[in-house]
């Protein structure tokens, strides 16, 4: 093989096409001519014998039957030569075009393996590891997503489930850890969670909440469950939603506990931890069955 070091090279070594075409096109030429010269060869011999076989040809006849013999000779070792020549040169072309067809072969692996690194360098490439802190963080909050989705689906009859914000090369490190929330009732309309009422507000925290806990549990089951407040705030409707999922925990075997001041909830939780203030800055606590 002829050794050359890049594409850019083989490509100046190439014949150009109308070149290689005119070579083989003198190549079958010269063949004719051979093949033509051969036979005329062979005839003249043929004479020749046949007139020395009758002793009736002449001398000087002779002499020129064998000198036309002579150059015929000569003209065929020439296009012999030129035939070989040609010959080496299409070798070398068919030779450069196998060398040219394996060094883009290699080059295009190259660029794939170029194209990954670059992806890659893309998500975590820069310097001051921003983007491959979110990147890291993203996948834990995918991870989060997909557990408080659980929960959603039993607080909120599998009608809102959170997405979070696409991972893609060129996308603000920002965004990958943005969450949206669908609505399947508005085909799969997606907007900002800011914009769930307040009742839905809660129960998503609620989810999330829950989702941490299994998160961070790992092996560890985590069987108890302590809310603070936030129930005040919830319309008649969404407090019952709140009831029900927290009522839906209790049959998976939490221990559901519950600090408020809503009268609704004191009417339907059992038992109570009842807080009542007696003078001196002391309480006194009472345990009450309903």
């Amino acid at each position: 093989a002829v050794d050359l070091p890049d594409l850019e090279a083989f490509q100046t070594s190439l014949l150009p096409q109308a070149l290689a075409e005119q070579y083989s096109q003198a190549q079958a030429q010269r063949q004719r001519q051979l093949d033509q010269l051969q036979q005329q060869q062979t005839d003249g011999r043929k004479r020749l014998q046949e007139q020395e076989a009758s002793l009736a040809i002449a001398p000087e006849e002779k002499a020129d039957l064998v000198a036309d013999h002579t150059a015929a000779q000569d003209h065929q070792k020439a296009l012999l030569q030129q035939l070989g020549q040609i010959q080496q040169q299409l070798q070398q072309q068919q030779q450069r075009q196998t060398d040219r067809q394996q060094l883009l072969q290699t080059i295009e692996q190259h660029q794939q393996e170029v194209s990954h690194w670059a992806a890659l360098s893309q998500f975590i490439g820069n310097k001051d590891g921003k983007r491959f802190r979110a990147f890291a963080q993203s996948l834990t909050l995918e991870k989060l997503v997909y557990y408080a989705n659980r929960y959603l689906r039993t607080f909120l009859d599998e009608r809102y489930h959170l997405k979070k914000g696409a991972i893609t090369p060129r996308s603000n490190p920002n965004d990958w850890l943005e969450l949206d929330i669908v609505d399947t009732f508005q085909l799969n309309n997606t907007r900002p969670v800011h914009t769930l009422s307040g009742g839905e507000s809660f129960l998503v925290s609620l989810a999330l909440a829950l989702a941490l806990s299994d998160l961070a549990s790992g092996r560890v089951h985590i069987e108890s469950l302590f809310v603070d407040e936030g129930f005040g705030t919830l319309d008649q409707q969404t407090l019952r939603l709140a009831m029900r999922a927290l009522k839906s925990l209790q049959a998976q075997g939490k221990t559901v506990g519950i600090i408020s001041h809503v009268e609704q909830l004191k009417q339907s939780i059992s038992p109570q931890v009842q807080v009542t203030k007696r003078g001196g800055g002391y309480s006194k606590l009472v345990l009450k069955e309903i």
